[in-house]
């Protein structure tokens, strides 16, 4: 993947239908720098559908809107995949096609990254959650000195529309179906120096994290991807790597044990 990008940010929407909330998504992006901005949606094949026909070429702020679309449905990460390739920007910004960025947002990083000192920039979504907490004490406490790779090691911190990354960074796992995004950090996060938390919540998502609906809903099945994902912190965690697998064992056992204490995996 070739580095010399100017900079500035690609943001990228991989989409499967679902028009009308991906046009509402593509007018969440503003900004005032509209040479420094693009908007990539990756259309995942969608059915009765061609999406690229359908977009306008730029939003109502005035954003160019630059539509892909993959031969075959392949799942999001691939989406996203592609638009990383395609991203003309040294930095990409991940949005979902049913989600909205704060009219803040872009702005807020073009200043926050202009120094070109940090590699991974994430935040908050505006809705509590325990991830939010857990983020919240690690970053205001002693543990902020801590690597962010023990932290990845125990638990996905991050939600993807909340995460900005450099573009040179590398891909996901494209065959992934379940945690997908927990793959793609551990990858990216291995060539990562610097990895920034921005306490101020810059993202709305359209329905509660952890709610029924979409692939997320497949508990077990995401259980079970996340050791599958943590195999990519294997192969790129030599100093890290016995640590690591000791804190993602542990707490990816007990995340199992308090779902089955909770009975979650009997739910319909």
């Amino acid at each position: 993947m070739s580095i010399g990008k100017e900079f500035g940010i690609s943001v990228v929407v991989p989409a499967y239908a679902r028009y009308d909330a991906l046009l509402d998504a593509i007018e969440s992006v503003t900004t005032a720098a509209i040479k420094q901005v693009e908007i990539v949606v990756v259309d995942d094949c969608s059915p009765n559908v061609i999406l690229a026909d359908k977009l306008p070429a730029c939003n109502s702020a005035g954003i160019p809107v630059r539509v892909y679309r993959l031969a075959n449905n392949s799942g999001p990460q691939s989406a996203r995949n592609l638009g990383v390739r395609r991203a003309r920007f040294s930095y990409v910004a991940f949005l979902d096609s049913d989600d909205k960025f704060s009219s803040e947002k872009i702005d807020f990083l073009l200043g926050y990254l202009k120094e070109g000192s940090c590699d991974i920039v994430y935040h908050p979504v505006d809705t509590p959650t325990n991830i939010n907490a857990i983020n919240a004490r690690w970053y205001g406490g002693y543990l902020r000195h801590l690597p962010f790779k023990y932290l990845l090691a125990a638990l996905n911190p991050v939600y993807t529309p909340c995460l900005t990354v450099r573009r040179n960074l590398g891909l996901g796992v494209p065959l992934m179906r379940y945690c997908e995004d927990y793959a793609y950090l551990f990858n990216i996060s291995a060539r990562a120096k610097a990895v920034h938390f921005v306490p101020a919540a810059m993202t709305t998502l359209s329905r509660a994290p952890g709610s029924t609906g979409g692939l997320s809903s497949a508990l077990f099945r995401m259980r079970m991807n996340e050791f599958r994902a943590k195999r990519v912190m294997l192969r790129h965690w030599r100093f890290y790597g016995i640590g690591c697998l000791l804190i993602s064992g542990t707490f990816g056992c007990l995340r199992i044990l308090s779902d089955v204490l909770k009975l979650r995996y009997f739910r319909k």
